[in-house]
């Protein structure tokens, strides 16, 4: 097969397993599902288990919680691992080098992590992201899609065919969006209903959820970042201005910004610009019923072109100060950045 060729049908399998993972709706097929979790309890020399389907990664969190609570074991799975060792050494590492430069797989892994931490935000704990990260995932859709297209590649070539790789595509194939496995017990998440993405291919909603389950589990997104519901859900007019000094993370003030609007920010909070220097400008806000006194740097971000507000200590008093402080008080001009 030439160049083209195997471009072509490499870029064609990519973009089935990422559409399987993300935008083939919440069927599930059990029947198909069960098969492959006893095929992978046989290999691994375990007894088979009892199969649990859950709606939402949120249900399988809270029942892999309850579980571990009775002290059942965990078991040590890495798919990705035993299916490497079936084949020539470092074949699926090259391939993997290929794939983890794309869009997908960036798109994919930011969407598990994003599900992560709205578990966390439901469950108030940090336990629910530690969970996730320590417990097996890599026999499931949401982790397989950034890889899996190799077995489609290597498939077209006898030699490397695999019936352990077969059996697993054939499980993918059944819908399995989330696994978690125990001792005795697997639980399997349906994929979601819907997933939204906007037309540069990020996870975006503005006015819903970009994804959501069957049980009612959501998670909310505004061009690739995680932002809280309100951000997501409400109209941009009904949106509190103040809610951007809350925001601990710069993407998501930054969000705040792209929807609220500058302009309205400054005018709500009666903002002075203290200082302006080669486009950006030092904002002092004084928000005198919360003793509050704080300053941000606004600048345009030239790669989205949009504003950005950035808070800097309160001793800063110029602009420069302030640009000086964003790179660890080392002078700099604006050609330096670029």
């Amino acid at each position: 097969m030439d160049t083209h060729k195997h471009r072509d049908f490499m870029n064609a399998s990519i973009e089935k397993w990422t559409y399987a993972c993300l935008h083939a709706g919440n069927h599930l097929n059990k029947g198909r599902v069960v098969d492959g979790v006893k095929r992978l309890y046989s290999f691994l020399g375990c007894q088979e288990p009892e199969i649990i389907f859950t709606e939402s990664p949120l249900s399988l969190y809270r029942i892999v919680k309850s579980l571990k609570k009775n002290k059942e074991r965990i078991l040590k799975l890495n798919m990705f691992n035993i299916l490497k060792s079936q084949y020539r050494d470092g074949i699926l590492v090259n391939f993997g080098m290929i794939y983890g430069t794309r869009e997908e797989y960036r798109l994919i892994s930011q969407f598990q992590h994003m599900i992560r931490l709205q578990i966390m935000d439901i469950e108030k704990t940090a336990d629910a992201y530690s969970l996730f990260a320590k417990v097996s995932t890599d026999y499931s859709l949401i982790t397989s899609a950034p890889w899996f297209f190799y077995y489609d590649y290597l498939d077209i070539k006898a030699e490397y065919r695999n019936e352990l790789f077969a059996g697993y595509r054939d499980f993918l194939d059944a819908g399995p969006f989330m696994c978690k496995f125990l001792r005795h017990h697997a639980i399997v998440c349906a994929r979601p209903e819907h997933v939204t993405l906007n037309n540069r291919q990020q996870l975006h909603c503005d006015g819903g959820a970009v994804a959501r389950w069957r049980d009612g589990f959501e998670i909310y997104s505004l061009n690739g970042v995680a932002v809280p519901r309100e951000l997501a859900v409400i109209h941009h007019s009904d949106i509190d201005a103040k809610l951007i000094l809350s925001a601990r993370n710069a993407d998501v003030r930054r969000e705040i910004v792209r929807k609220v609007g500058i302009e309205r920010i400054i005018k709500e909070f009666n903002a002075k610009v203290i200082d302006r220097w080669q486009g950006y400008e030092l904002l002092e806000f004084v928000l005198p019923e919360i003793k509050l006194r704080a300053l941000y740097l606004k600048m345009v971000n030239p790669s989205i072109g949009t504003y950005h507000v950035e808070g800097v200590p309160p001793s800063v008093r110029t602009c420069k100060e302030a640009l000086n402080w964003r790179i660890g008080g080392l002078e700099w001009e604006p050609e330096q950045l670029t």
